[in-house]
């Protein structure tokens, strides 16, 4: 897949229309069901389905590529972590968070 894409191959984008964006579809459908049900906050579900797949994909690809720069750890410990930092977050709430980002 990578080297399709490298190489500007009509596969690569064959693979894309055909499984990534089924992929992406059906996560982000369960986020906006998620967001119905209000288990999840208002988020436009398209960016945060792309935003966790991203993260796992990040972890998948170095597992293949470069299996010495994975990360070492238990796989559940590995996914466990990995859900609850994108559904939880890394910051610490102490009071309901700002409309404003502040930096």
């Amino acid at each position: 897949l990578m080297f399709s894409a490298l190489e500007g191959h009509e596969m690569g984008e064959i693979f894309v229309r055909r499984h990534r964006e089924v992929f992406f579809n059906s996560v982000t459908d369960y986020i906006e069901r998620r967001v119905r049900a209000r288990a999840f906050r208002k988020v436009d579900a398209m960016l945060a389905a792309r935003a966790f797949t991203g993260m796992v994909s990040h972890i998948g690809i170095f597992s293949v590529l470069l299996p010495g720069m994975a990360p070492k750890m238990d796989r559940q410990d590995l996914i466990h972590g990995m859900v609850k930092v994108f559904l939880e977050g890394v910051t610490r709430r102490k009071r309901a968070p700002s409309k404003k980002l502040q930096r």
